[in-house]
C-alpha cells in the first residue's frame, strides 16, 4: 500500500506513472481494495456523470476538482457531511492509473479535513469492472456481466491517434464537430480555436445538446478529452443514445501536445 517515494522511483512502476507525485497518500491493488469492501465508504471522486454511467457498488459521488479553484469547497462541505455520517476508512477511486482525482482526493481529505484514514485505489474503475462486474453498476443495472462491457476492440474502432484526428477533422469537407469534454480546470488552451464545442461531462443539458445536435445535422463527433481516460464513459452514453458516428482522440490533449513534438 505504499508507492515510489521519489521520481527516479516511478520508474520502477510505469504501470502507476502519478504515485511518484503522492508519496504521501496509501493505496491498495484490486485484491486488497476487494477484501476491505465491506469494511469501508467507498468515494467515487470522478464527475456525477461518470459515475451515473458506471460505478462501484456501494459508492458514493464526491467529485474533486484536479487543483484548488474556487470550486473546492464543494469537494470539502461533502466530505464533512460524509464524515459526519461514518467514521469508517475512506477508499476514493477514479478512472484509474492515468487519473490524479484519487490522489488528490484522498490528500486533501488528510491535509485539509484532517481525514487520517484514508486510500486511494488508484487503479480505478476500468481495473475494478473488469475483475468484479457483479459489483459494479452501470447506468441502473447491477450486477453486470461482461457482456454488458463495449470490449477493447470496439472502443479502438473509435479512437484516433491525434495526427489521424486532426486530419480528419481538418478536411474541407468534414461535415462533423469537434468536441471538448475537459474539465474546465485542464483548459489550459483550446486544442482547435474557433472550430470546437465546449461541454463538460458536469454540464449534461450542453452535453445532450450537442449530441442531439450532432444527430438531427447527420454530423460526426470528434471527441477529446485530457488524458484520454473520460472517453471511454463517454462512449457508453453515446451508445445508450444511440449514436454511431463518432471518434475519440487517443489519450486526449495529453496525444494532442505529444504528436507536436
Amino acid at each position: 500500500m505504499t508507492q515510489p517515494a521519489t521520481a527516479a522511483d516511478a520508474g520502477k512502476d510505469a504501470d502507476f506513472p502519478l504515485r511518484w507525485r503522492y508519496p504521501d497518500v496509501r493505496t491498495l491493488d484490486t485484491q486488497q481494495f476487494f477484501k476491505m469492501l465491506k469494511d469501508v465508504t467507498v468515494v467515487d471522486s470522478r464527475t456525477k456523470f461518470e459515475w451515473e454511467v458506471m460505478h462501484v457498488n456501494g459508492s458514493v459521488n464526491v467529485p474533486v476538482d484536479e487543483v484548488d479553484t474556487g470550486m473546492s469547497r464543494n469537494f470539502e462541505k461533502g466530505m464533512e457531511k460524509l464524515r459526519a455520517q461514518t467514521s469508517k476508512p475512506i477508499v476514493f477511486y477514479c478512472n484509474g492509473k492515468a487519473c490524479p482525482k484519487s490522489y488528490e482526493a484522498a490528500r486533501r481529505a488528510a491535509l485539509h479535513l484532517g481525514i487520517t484514514n484514508v486510500y486511494a485505489y488508484d487503479a480505478g474503475i476500468a481495473d475494478w469492472v473488469q475483475a468484479h462486474p457483479e459489483l459494479t453498476t452501470l447506468f441502473d443495472k447491477t450486477p453486470i456481466a461482461t457482456a454488458d462491457l463495449i470490449s477493447q476492440k470496439d472502443f479502438t474502432a473509435h479512437t484516433l491517434n491525434a495526427p489521424a484526428f486532426m486530419a480528419q477533422t481538418g478536411q474541407p469537407d468534414c461535415k462533423c464537430i469537434i468536441l471538448d469534454i475537459r474539465d474546465i480546470d485542464q483548459r489550459d488552451f483550446n486544442l482547435f480555436p474557433m472550430r470546437e464545442v465546449r461541454a463538460t461531462l458536469d454540464n449534461k443539458t450542453a452535453l445532450n445538446a450537442v449530441l442531439d445536435r450532432a444527430k438531427n445535422e447527420h454530423k460526426a463527433l470528434y471527441i477529446y478529452d485530457a488524458v484520454g481516460k473520460q472517453i471511454q464513459w463517454v462512449q457508453y452514453y453515446l451508445v445508450r443514445r444511440g449514436l454511431k458516428d463518432y471518434f475519440f482522440m487517443k489519450d486526449g490533449e495529453n496525444g494532442y501536445v505529444a504528436s507536436l513534438k
